[in-house]
């Protein structure tokens, strides 16, 4: 029987080297590592081209560092993550336990659906839908990387909003003149999908996760706007609970989580944007539930591990 997984025993794996994801277990004290080698804009179209080439030969991508690790536990984000680089894993590590966790919507994977992830790997969701419609692990521990977790700051904001555009954003840009027009501070930044995006005059850059949460620190209350189908918890709301700051969200299932605060929670919908106002203007209220510490990030790898 293995031991029970802990910082030293586990490897986290990720498509890309840094981002919020990456750097938060790397600061929280686990072995994190990039899946593919660390490569430039035209390597990435390169790797991307032969993976998608079944003749051409796909290890030579593969981050060959991994092979220097004896993990009990693998832990693997999604993010274009193909089912030959598990193949490979499982044959690095055969007695390893390894946990595929989609942190999207499944339909929003780049390359594997549910019914390709090789037999022998535990497949996870933190979305109740897609939980059911393919009958995969769902994650119910919400949990937060407190090295992000910023001392308050004098509140330049009143609402923060920080994200793609995902068909979102000229409803985002008239929401935002709203409320601006009803005295309240803003703001918003929106990116663009993806590089190759229809470039719109309201996009900015992105910038680092510091950066955001800095402008957590600094704000009311954050803005949560869910895609279509979303019924799972996302960053927005766990970092508005986190952080003891308001939220504004369109995904009502956060109802049934351990998350929930009624008293700081405000549902937006297509009507009622002047109660959003009201909202926005009252004060943050300290509830018995705001006061809760939450979930570190060893509960949720406790939970998938176990």
């Amino acid at each position: 029987m293995m031991t029970k997984a802990n910082k030293q025993n586990t490897l986290i794996i990720m498509a890309a080297e840094g981002g919020f994801p990456f750097d938060g277990f790397a600061a929280e004290g686990y072995h994190t590592v990039s899946a593919y080698k660390t490569t430039n804009l035209l390597s990435r179209l390169m790797r991307e081209i032969c993976f998608r080439m079944p003749l051409l030969p796909k290890e030579i991508w593969y981050n060959q560092e991994i092979k220097n690790y004896r993990p009990d536990y693998i832990y693997i984000r999604d993010a274009i993550i193909t089912k030959k680089f598990l193949l490979w894993l499982q044959c690095l590590f055969p007695k390893a336990q390894i946990n595929f966790c989609y942190e999207n919507l499944v339909l929003h994977a780049r390359h594997l659906m549910p019914d390709e992830i090789p037999e022998g790997i535990r497949v996870w969701t933190y979305d109740p839908s897609d939980s059911k419609k393919y009958n995969i692990r769902l994650k119910k521990v919400i949990s937060y990387f407190h090295c992000y977790l910023k001392e308050s700051k004098e509140k330049k904001y009143d609402l923060l909003f920080v994200g793609r555009d995902k068909g979102r954003g000229d409803w985002l840009k008239k929401l935002e003149s709203f409320l601006k027009k009803n005295g309240l501070r803003t703001k918003f930044l929106i990116t663009a999908d993806g590089k190759y995006s229809k470039k719109k005059s309201y996009y900015e850059e992105p910038v680092s996760y510091d950066q955001v949460s800095d402008w957590v620190a600094e704000s009311k209350a954050l803005l949560n706007v869910g895609m279509q189908g979303q019924e799972g918890v996302t960053l927005r709301d766990i970092e508005s609970y986190f952080n003891q700051i308001k939220l504004v969200s369109t995904n009502k299932n956060i109802r049934n989580t351990e998350i929930y605060d009624e008293k700081n929670t405000f549902f937006l919908s297509g009507d009622n944007w002047s109660e959003l106002v009201q909202f926005l203007k009252q004060d943050y209220i300290l509830t018995q539930s705001a006061t809760w510490n939450g979930h570190r990030i060893e509960d949720t790898i406790e939970e998938i591990t176990t």
